[in-house]
């Protein structure tokens, strides 16, 4: 039973994720997984993983073109976009790190 109740959270965390992907925490996600991957044996671990990964994966991409689409809508280019990027201070490069 506990198995089911942690793959339940899982997939309630990985909702929120697709759903806000611009407020998503990555870290509570990612022990929620191990947790959930903790109870479940063989194959159905490795379905339940790709499955989870794949949608972390989505959110992330989500969340990559908001911040992208807010930068190029605001006027910015590519070239400023590399060296901004390359900034110890940049929050766009934090926004879409772990």
């Amino acid at each position: 039973m506990e198995g089911r109740q942690l793959t339940l959270e899982l997939f309630d965390l990985l909702e929120e994720a697709e759903r806000l992907p611009e407020d998503m925490s990555v870290l509570p996600l990612l022990e929620q997984l191990d947790r959930t991957l903790c109870d479940i044996a063989g194959p159905e671990q490795l379905a339940l993983a790709g499955e989870a990964l794949a949608r972390l994966a989505g959110a992330f991409s989500e969340r990559a073109e908001l911040v992208l689409g807010a930068w190029f809508k605001g006027g910015r280019d590519r070239v400023a976009l590399l060296a901004t990027l390359n900034s110890p201070n940049c929050l766009l490069a934090k926004a879409l790190r772990i």
